[in-house]
């Protein structure tokens, strides 16, 4: 309608801020993988075995390859490209430094089903904010399988989460209010509803200009 009333046709930077702008959209962002070691460094234990059952882009098998504290890395990741770039990556992090890895393409939740009771010690994840990131047009994935946000909240985040603390002794999400959802506030809800005892850590994300915050919850 914007571009209707314009009268032209908007440049490529004007199209990405105006997606952007809706609802306070995002583009698609990797985990920094500085990040993600030092969050590895500060709740893991030496030698714990740990899982990523949102893999996505690679920072934090990065960040777990880097870091002393991780025995081993299991990642579950639902699109097929971007396992194989993980895999591609852990290829070339092995001429720097050996560590166990397993990758596994596989819907979250079916993926965590296949693991027996605190198999890991560390579960840290990062999952999709609903809609606000398109990874990817795979029917499968988490808000194409879910269109409402309703839905997609009690069908694969809160399952998410409670098979995370079935399988992990330990787990931390990060997930925050963002692209007009309160998914940081409604987790909070659901974890007091449900007398899940947690706590919140705060992760400083560099950008330019302000950083940005955003929160760790830890149970």
């Amino acid at each position: 309608m914007k571009i209707i009333k314009q009268g032209y046709f908007p440049t490529d930077n004007k199209i990405l801020k105006a997606i952007q702008d809706y609802r306070g959209n995002r583009p698609v962002s990797g985990f920094m993988p500085c990040v993600a070691k030092s969050i590895y460094d500060k709740f893991c234990q030496n030698s714990d075995i740990v899982l990523d059952f949102c893999a996505g882009y690679g920072g934090r098998l990065f960040g777990a390859m880097a870091c002393k504290k991780v025995k081993t890395y299991t990642g579950i990741e639902i699109n097929f490209k971007t396992c194989v770039n993980l895999h591609n990556l852990y290829a070339f992090l092995c001429d720097y430094k050996q560590k166990p890895v397993t990758i596994i393409n596989q819907d979250s939740i079916l993926g965590m089903q296949q693991f027996a009771d605190q198999t890991f010690d560390f579960c840290f994840t990062s999952p999709p904010y609903f809609d606000t990131e398109e990874y990817d047009d795979n029917k499968n994935q988490s808000s194409h399988k879910h269109e409402k946000y309703g839905e997609w909240f009690e069908e694969y985040l809160i399952k998410c989460v409670t098979e995370a603390k079935r399988v992990s002794k330990r787990v931390a999400i990060n997930i925050a209010n963002t692209g007009g959802y309160d998914i940081a506030d409604d987790l909070e809800k659901w974890l007091k509803t449900n007398k899940i005892s947690y706590d919140i850590s705060r992760l400083k994300l560099p950008s330019y200009g302000k950083h940005k915050y955003e929160p760790i919850f830890i149970f």
